[in-house]
């Protein structure tokens, strides 16, 4: 597994973080949540926060993201082609409103944003190259409803969403012509990471196996599966024989490479909500725990993410203030902390300048 050549400060443990009087609960800690598992708060909320143990805290901020209903569907969520007066014109005014919402979303949900901001980042798509405000909804919610549900169910919906299947070539990959892009990054991207127990045959067989998904009922609507275009035959995947499809390869992945695809996931997740500094002793102390949690939950991430946000680790001195913040991060927080009035111009303006 890589290791960052920085040598971690922080020696804490994933031992249940519990206050006492040199380390005591305070509104540091709480701006240090907030700050993390979403982008600030009022001070109204951080005062609240102040009458709750770390533990209930923690656990409220994660079932809240948990029963947070996804965001309303719009009226052109599921458009297919047909449906748009002025394609052109309309599909560009719907992406832009989209855009608006999302920032909306982000600013206001707390943890539940900030993983959907996260698994954006990691189950990367391009609008620039599908274009198609629909598809940008469906990528959305699909992020939104899986953001702390289960990771494997996550990887089984988000590539065969339309939006994935055109950025990573998936309706091109067909029996006459299978196309590896979205089986290499599943594996040294989105699950495995590079190079960790994987070969270039199983890539080339797993794209054999996910062929088939090239077809729509009409132009802008879901691709489906069709085998027609699918390759009927035996595909050997990490050591297993048999007519795979789709399914199956999910399947698969998550019986063989358990272990790795928890360890590559609770490693980003680390990165991203803790610090970029690891080393083995982080390894050994955290990231495998994390891991291992991850699997015994059949990969449900609300248990990890608890364990982590709750530890001794997530609250010492030496994990505050350690990441670098991006323009989009300070600006939110700072909306949300100084309770600043905005609106949806403001909100635009911010998701252009920031590049978000």
């Amino acid at each position: 597994m890589e290791t960052t050549t920085p040598i971690s400060c922080n020696e804490s443990t994933l031992t249940p973080y519990i206050p006492f009087d040199d380390n005591p609960w305070n509104t540091i800690k709480i701006k240090h949540v907030y700050r993390r598992l979403g982008f600030g708060a009022s001070q109204d909320a951080i005062d609240a926060a102040l009458s709750l143990s770390p533990n209930d805290f923690i656990d409220d901020l994660v079932q809240e993201a948990i029963n947070k209903p996804t965001t309303s569907v719009p009226f052109w969520g599921n458009y297919v082609i047909a449906d748009f007066t002025n394609f052109n014109e309309e599909n560009e005014q719907y992406i832009q409103d989209w855009k608006i919402q999302t920032g909306n979303d982000l600013i206001t949900e707390n943890l539940r944003g900030r993983l959907a901001s996260f698994w954006m980042n990691h189950f990367v798509t391009g609008l620039e190259i599908y274009n198609y405000s629909p598809y940008l909804f469906q990528y959305y919610n699909i992020s939104q409803t899986y953001a702390i549900g289960n990771f494997k169910d996550f990887v089984r919906e988000i590539g065969i969403s339309s939006a994935m299947l055109i950025y990573l070539n998936g309706y091109e990959n067909t029996n006459v012509e299978p196309n590896e892009n979205y089986a290499r990054e599943l594996y040294e991207l989105f699950t495995l990471g590079e190079g960790n127990n994987y070969t270039e045959q199983d890539i080339t067989e797993t794209a054999k196996a996910l062929t088939g998904y090239n077809h729509w009922a009409e132009p802008g609507a879901p691709f489906y599966f069709d085998e027609i275009t699918w390759v009927d035959g035996d595909k050997t995947i990490f050591g297993q024989t048999g007519n795979w499809k789709y399914d199956d390869v999910i399947d698969i992945l998550f019986q063989k490479r358990a272990a790795e695809i928890a360890t590559h996931i609770c490693t980003k997740l680390y990165r991203y909500f803790v610090s970029q500094e690891i080393d083995a002793v982080i390894i050994d102390n955290v990231i495998n725990p994390l891991a291992q949690t991850l699997v015994d939950a059949d990969f449900e991430l609300a248990p990890m993410l608890k364990q982590l946000f709750k530890s001794e680790h997530f609250f010492d001195e030496r994990a505050l203030g350690v990441i670098i913040k991006s323009p989009f991060d300070i600006t939110m927080q700072f909306i949300n902390e100084s309770e600043f009035f905005y609106n949806d111009e403001l909100i635009a303006c911010l998701l252009y300048t920031s590049d978000a």
